[in-house]
């Protein structure tokens, strides 16, 4: 298919230059739009799927052992999302854990789990999603997503560390104040779901698709300009019992990171590391422990 485009004819000199490009941002803007399918991508067999289920192990693991009381008072382990029936392995549910870079190099006033603590698996894991992301400094969330049979879905949302938000009734949140990583990071551990993947779709919710992958697969997406969730789904014939899908995901909390605060501007901006570190530890020093007193009740 042939596009004709007519231009407008410019007036002579500079001014008509002007007068030119201005028309042209005016009228043929929508051929700048970001497209969606521009904002992810999906790195094949980044591991061996037949390292899958070890790493399942040790994600298991560490969340038994480092969902306490204490951490989440610390704000070392996150509200841990629960939905569904989970006494009857139905329905989701998700842990999220800070961890100090490989490296060792993070601001000391900020909490997290030290790398060497990490399962030996799970480090080795993280040391390539550092990579894969461009993460060589500060702190990174490491994420565990669980879904059993009949899963219930994900709302759509931004990852972030979310100093203030609103829930909704449908379990959405509209963020008021957060730092908002650039990229986010998923990989696929177990996946017997019918059509189930990481939903992606555009702010505005015009355009939407389903990322389907399968055990061993990597899937990057720019977090601070499209959103994410999941729909609900059904295991295949070849489900083996209990998760029907489980996924590891990472993304920064300082390095590479947006800054959102709705009562100065719609719009998130870009933040500095050294940014990002100042804003987090004024969060932890004035506002987490109001923050921990309204949460903690929902979160152990």
């Amino acid at each position: 298919m042939k596009i004709r485009l007519s231009l407008p004819k410019p007036i002579g000199g500079v001014n008509g230059i002007y007068t030119l490009v201005l028309c042209l941002v005016s009228q043929y803007s929508v051929a700048f739009e970001t497209r969606l399918e521009d904002e992810y991508q999906v790195v094949k067999s980044f591991i061996k799927s037949d390292s899958c289920q070890s790493l399942c192990d040790a994600a298991d693991e560490t969340i038994n052992r480092f969902y306490t009381k204490e951490n989440l008072k610390d704000h070392i382990a996150y509200l841990a999302d629960r939905q569904g029936n989970l006494s009857s392995l139905q329905g989701r549910d998700a842990h999220a854990f800070v961890i100090h870079h490989s490296s060792g190099d993070s601001d000391n006033r900020l909490p997290g789990i030290a790398f060497r603590d990490l399962d030996e698996r799970l480090q080795h894991m993280c040391q390539k999603a550092e990579k894969e992301l461009g993460i060589n400094k500060g702190r990174y969330l490491l994420n565990f997503q669980r879904y059993y049979q009949d899963s219930v879905y994900l709302p759509l949302h931004y990852d972030g560390e979310l100093y203030s938000f609103i829930k909704h009734e449908d379990d959405s949140i509209t963020i008021t104040e957060a730092i908002i990583p650039n990229k986010t990071a998923v990989l696929t551990l177990i996946n017997y779901a019918v059509g189930g993947g990481t939903k992606i779709s555009k702010k505005d919710k015009s355009d939407s698709t389903v990322v389907q992958y399968n055990s061993g697969d990597l899937l990057i997406f720019n977090n601070s300009k499209i959103l994410h969730g999941a729909e609900a789904f059904k295991a295949n014939d070849n489900f083996t019992p209990p998760y029907v899908r489980y996924t590891m995901g990472w993304r920064s909390l300082e390095q590479d990171c947006k800054y959102l605060n709705l009562t100065e501007n719609d719009e998130m901006k870009d933040v500095t590391y050294e940014e990002a570190v100042q804003k987090n530890v004024k969060f932890m020093e004035n506002d987490w422990p109001r923050e921990y007193e309204s949460r903690k009740k929902a979160a152990y």
